[in-house]
């Protein structure tokens, strides 16, 4: 291990230069040599001189050290033991003991001074000492260096220096096990998926001005302007699920997955029940009190899902490493504290629940004319939805066994929310923007038109008004008259028989 450590750090480009990276061409270099001098140059002769490994570069080489530690008890409240333990330690290290360690037992010292005298140059080769590029040994890169090391002389020795691998191969596989992988941005399907994601994303937000636009603002009477603006702004929660599978794992990306798509369902989901159960066909008592106090009812149901979400952060979330023998080491987020867990269910149970409240109600609504088309569409996305989002637990709880599923597990998720909020958003909002650019006469042409009949028709009936009026009059006057001229002639007759009469008498 020291050797193949050793030789790949004297492959640097200069002497400042850190120790290069497994899978890189100095790296592979290397490798090479190493494969070229156990093949071509190597000599099967016992005796041998010990000088400096020379390395790609002249003046470039490399020594893998290995050595003691010496510390202090951090938490010790025993001075007398603190102050032994600093004495042992400047005696270890004074230039008197390093002398007498180079001498006796050829150990190296990082005193270089010692190397200038001459005492210690006749018992050691001081130029080769003085030469000497240490690195130390790979011990901080895993908890287990003694397996670390027989997988890296297994993978070298056997498979490449004695077998048939190439070097890029082995090198990847000695880089993998530390190495721990990502989801990032990088990634060619992650890339393409955040730029799908994107998109949608402006899309729905440029329909946010749209539907306050007064040429559309019609077609969404079904809900008012801010519940819509709820709904999108859940449609973004939702789509940004994945988001916080990029990059390095942590316990906030871990809880902020459950909050992001929990927050996101409420807000698409309470304003229809709201909506619903305003609209329902049949009285009651309490339906004027739901439409009077909208944001009160959403509020209960946002508070609610506040506290599930707080409470769920609080919880514990453990980042477990899976370490793949032969693989790409990764880490998932793990729930496994009890309370988290009852949290997690009982929320989306709450949600599920929710869904068949809204199912029940629409089926109430099914058969009213006006909003038969809204239902039935309505009917069809909530279904969608449940498939959805039971997909999406199901799959949650498939063990993850390598790098490839981890990686297909988070494309297959991002797909099921982007697939969701499509469903969702073209059916609720998508449709009802379509129709406003589809159809030939805007809402404002309509409204003038039906100004313009309604005034007809005012001035119409104000006429028919006029002439009912002066019928009536006419009526009225010639009425006046047959009736004087009836009792004008009553009179006539009157007189005349009280004449016929004052003419019998006499």
């Amino acid at each position: 291990m020291c050797s193949i450590n050793t030789f790949l750090y004297s492959y640097r480009d200069s002497k400042d230069s850190p120790f290069p990276e497994l899978t890189n061409d100095s790296a592979k270099e290397a490798l090479e040599m190493l494969r070229t001098m156990k093949n071509d140059i190597s000599s099967d002769d016992p005796s041998y001189v010990v000088t400096a490994l020379p390395g790609k570069n002249e003046g470039i080489s490399g020594a893998t050290i290995i050595g003691n530690n010496v510390g202090i008890k951090k938490y010790s409240n025993d001075e007398l033991k603190k102050n032994a333990t600093i004495t042992a330690f400047r005696y270890i290290t004074s230039k008197e003991v390093q002398r007498k360690f180079v001498i006796e037992n050829n150990i190296f010292s990082s005193i270089l001074s010692i190397y200038d005298e001459e005492e210690v140059c006749n018992k050691v080769k001081c130029e080769l000492f003085k030469s000497i590029q240490p690195i130390g040994r790979p011990t901080s890169k895993t908890n287990d260096y003694k397996t670390y090391s027989e997988e890296i002389r297994n993978y070298i020795l056997e498979n490449f220096l004695y077998g048939h691998e190439t070097a890029e191969k082995v090198l990847q596989q000695v880089e993998d096990l530390t190495k721990t992988y990502y989801i990032t941005i990088n990634d060619f399907s992650v890339l393409i998926f955040s730029f799908i994601i994107m998109f949608i994303s402006i899309v729905i937000l440029i329909s946010l001005i749209l539907l306050l636009t007064r040429k559309f603002k019609p077609y969404f009477r079904t809900l008012s302007s801010d519940f819509w603006f709820l709904i999108i702004v859940g449609f973004i929660l939702i789509i940004f699920f994945g988001f916080p599978e990029i990059g390095k794992k942590n316990e906030t990306k871990c809880h902020f997955q459950f909050i992001m798509i929990s927050l996101g369902l409420t807000l698409n989901l309470i304003p229809i029940l709201h909506r619903l159960i305003i609209n329902m066909p049949f009285h009651y008592k309490y339906t004027a009190l739901f439409s009077n106090n909208k944001y009160t009812f959403f509020f209960i149901f946002l508070f609610f899902d506040l506290i599930m979400c707080t409470l769920f952060y609080l919880t514990p979330y453990s980042i477990e490493y899976k370490n793949i023998k032969d693989g790409k080491n990764f880490e998932i987020c793990k729930l496994k504290n009890v309370y988290g867990i009852l949290i997690e269910k009982f929320s989306f149970t709450i949600k599920f629940l929710i869904l068949l409240a809204i199912i029940f109600l629409c089926y109430l609504e099914w058969n009213v004319k006006k909003t038969n088309c809204d239902i039935h569409v309505l009917v069809l996305v909530l279904y969608t939805d449940i498939l959805i989002l039971i997909s999406m637990i199901v799959y949650n709880y498939i063990k993850i066994e390598n790098y490839k599923m981890y990686k297909l597990h988070f494309i297959i998720s991002e797909c099921l929310c982007i697939f969701y909020v499509i469903i969702n958003y073209s059916l609720l909002i998508g449709i009802r923007i379509i129709r406003g650019i589809l159809k030939k006469n805007n809402d404002d042409l309509m409204f003038i038109k039906k100004i313009n009949k309604n005034f007809v028709e005012t001035n119409i009936t104000k006429l028919e008004c006029t002439i009912n009026q002066n019928i009536i009059s006419t009526e009225y006057l010639t009425t006046k008259q047959v009736s004087v001229i009836s009792d004008s002639d009553s009179s006539h007759k009157v007189n005349s028989n009280y004449y016929t009469s004052a003419m019998e008498i006499k």
